[in-house]
């Protein structure tokens, strides 16, 4: 008898975990045997799909191993040609444990600023999503919520918001935690305490003060109108995320000295500054003038020739008197590489001295004092004899370098000598006559310190009064050289230029000869 397909078991909803088998048995009753069908979304499922196994004559599918996209409605069809086909549905209901697809990563934030820590999750019942920081549950306030998404939120962010955070994610099926993340607070560079203006006398050493903070900790640099402090010492200390830094200046100028703190966030959040104006109490009666103002040196070229801390003259007709004679100096210093070694110290001390003068602050302003002409002229006529000859045949009368104006050789003739007035004129220390170093019986080194009395030479011929212009004419005068002063007919080695002491000789034929004085230690 042929009798209509029926289902007599008809499918029910199945709920399954991911990776777990899902069955679906569709039981049949109809003769001649049906031919069995299956349908997934009204999609059919194809007898060599791996993911599947049809048994029983088809009354029975199994999914080997659920995935979250295996949820819907699955529909056995029975049909043998007998009347009409016979179908049956049922859902399948994928449960998933909670999974975080996204979890949140460490993060470094500014305070003040927002942040956004990530928390996507997968789950089936959909899964509830808290935070926890360090041990403590993440309550939700007027600032940190936490977003439907599942996103933590902090507004305006604080130091205290830094540690450890993970996302938890739960249903009923288990719960997820995250890996944690660190959420670091950084804060950029502000200044807390500004450096005060002060009003100080004339070479007062004054301490300005500045205190910063911010995360990283800043880095305090300080600048004098400007430009980089070059002279002064910086005595920095820090404590609980704060700088605090002295600057101790020995003030011979007014400025404009300004703190700056940085950190690596002052790239886009700008340096944090702060600035102080040092005035000098009567700088404008003593030690500025028309003509310049008087204040320390504080090159490098002429450093290790001018005293510390020297007052020396700075010409103001230059737009920027101190680079401009740095500069200057800078420019003939290079040229003096050329000389002969006997000639550079000494035009190197010539040079300094001539183009930063010493300065004597007066009531009637700043006054100059040239250096001494006997100085001058033992650098012409004896130390650079040939260089500043050379030097006086250029057309150029000095050194000329383009964008400078010229640098003239000193006429040291015009200059305030040393024994008609001592205090009108800077004596070059280098000239000075090194008394400690005078032998008499010998001679040491070239005997430019030989302050002895022999008066002939080796051959025997008297020696020429150093004083005396005849029978030859010189430069070697005492009232140039200190080694001379009472040198009468004495042998003498002025300036050290020759290898022992020496003198002009009275035979008109002979203009000079060494002397018979021996070398001490012989």
């Amino acid at each position: 008898l042929h009798t209509a397909p029926l289902i007599s078991t008809p499918l029910e909803t199945v709920d399954a975990l991911v990776e777990d088998v899902a069955k679906f048995v569709c039981v049949v009753e109809s003769y001649p045997e049906p031919e069995i069908t299956w349908t997934r979304n009204s999609i059919p499922i194809r007898l060599f799909d791996t993911r599947y196994s049809i048994q029983r004559n088809g009354q029975l599918l199994t999914i080997l191993s659920v995935e979250d996209s295996d949820d819907g409605v699955y529909c056995c069809t029975a049909d043998n040609g007998v009347g009409a086909a016979a179908q049956s549905c049922g859902a399948l209901q994928v449960k998933m444990r909670p999974k975080i697809t996204r979890p949140p990563i460490n993060v470094e934030i500014i305070e003040g600023l927002k942040a956004v820590l990530p928390c996507t999750t997968m789950g089936n019942p959909k899964p509830s999503v808290s935070w926890v920081k360090g041990e403590t549950v993440v309550k939700e306030t007027a600032r940190i919520a936490i977003l439907d998404s599942g996103n933590l939120r902090i507004h305006n962010v604080q130091r205290e918001d830094a540690g450890q955070y993970r996302c938890v994610a739960k249903n009923s099926l288990g719960t997820a935690y995250s890996k944690p993340a660190t959420v670091v607070v950084e804060v950029f560079a502000r200044i807390l305490k500004a450096p005060e203006s002060q009003n100080i006398t004339f070479g007062s050493v004054v301490t300005l003060r500045c205190t910063a903070t911010g995360l990283p900790v800043p880095t305090v640099t300080w600048l004098e109108n400007g430009k980089a402090v070059s002279a002064g010492s910086i005595a920095e200390s820090v404590k609980d995320r704060v700088v605090d830094s002295r600057l101790q200046v020995y003030v011979t100028r007014p400025g404009l000295f300004t703190c700056l703190a940085t950190n690596k966030h002052s790239k886009t959040f700008g340096a944090a500054k702060a600035a102080a104006t040092i005035s000098i109490s009567e700088w404008s009666k003593l030690y500025k003038g028309d003509a310049g103002y008087c204040s320390t040196y504080r090159g490098e070229v002429c450093s290790a020739i001018l005293a510390k801390n020297a007052l020396v003259f700075f010409n103001s007709s230059y737009a920027d008197p101190e680079e401009t004679q740095e500069l200057l100096v800078q420019t003939a210093w290079t040229e003096l590489k050329m000389v002969s070694s006997f000639c550079q110290p000494a035009a190197e001390s010539l040079l300094c001295n001539y183009i930063f003068q010493e300065c004597n602050p007066s009531g009637a302003g700043p006054a100059p004092k040239p250096v001494c002409r006997e100085n001058c002229l033992a650098v012409k006529d004896l130390y650079c004899f040939k260089e500043w000859l050379a030097m006086e045949e250029n057309s150029q009368k000095g050194i000329y370098k383009p964008g400078l104006m010229l640098l003239t050789l000193p006429e040291c003739n015009r200059l305030p000598s040393l024994h008609q007035n001592p205090s009108s004129c800077t004596r070059i220390p280098f000239f000075d006559f090194k008394k400690e170093n005078i032998t008499r019986t010998c001679y040491s080194g070239n005997g430019q310190f030989y302050q002895g009395t022999a008066n002939v030479t080796a051959s025997g011929i008297p020696c020429q009064k150093w004083s005396d212009q005849a029978p030859h004419l010189h430069r070697r005068t005492p009232q140039v050289f200190p080694e001379l002063s009472d040198a009468e007919n004495y042998c003498r080695n002025p300036g050290g230029e020759n290898e022992r002491p020496w003198c002009y000789t009275k035979d008109p034929a002979v203009t000079w000869e060494y002397c018979s004085v021996s070398p001490c230690g012989d």
